[in-house]
């Protein structure tokens, strides 16, 4: 996807969440815990930042895909990160460490739905950091 394209699919985003309400809650980064950091994905990240600026952070939460794989290689989410490439690192730091890993594989219904209401937890609760006021407010 260029960066034109990203940033028509992100302002249609945005349009949405204005004509429903104030802005946005949060921002999900989602990132597969099975592969590796690459400088597209850092340049992807970086280009969000230049178009949202420097504020987001605050709304930023990170969702790594493919627990499956993390469960498999029987490591949690926090093992996982304990190792990552120093962008990442960086990028944790900088949205105080709000990371949720999910099992998009899974069939089972209870997993799927723990993993969304833990997602909803951390958005409510980036939503009480933030004074519940919204990103891109106006």
């Amino acid at each position: 996807m260029t960066p034109e394209m990203l940033a028509t699919e992100i302002s249609k985003c945005i349009g949405i969440a204005m004509s429903q309400g104030v802005g946005l809650d949060a921002i999900i980064l989602t990132m597969s815990a099975d592969q590796r950091m690459t400088k597209e994905h850092m340049h992807t990240i970086l280009y969000l930042r230049k178009l949202f600026g420097e504020e987001m952070m605050k709304y930023v939460v990170l969702l790594f895909t493919r627990k499956d794989r993390l469960d498999e290689d029987d490591t949690s989410l926090d093992e996982y990160l304990s190792d990552v490439p120093q962008f990442l690192a960086d990028l944790l730091d900088e949205c105080d460490c709000r990371a949720i890993a999910f099992n998009n594989k899974t069939k089972d219904v209870e997993v799927k739905e723990r993993q969304t209401a833990e997602l909803l937890q951390i958005i409510e609760k980036l939503k009480t950091v933030n004074g519940d006021k919204p990103s891109l407010a106006t």
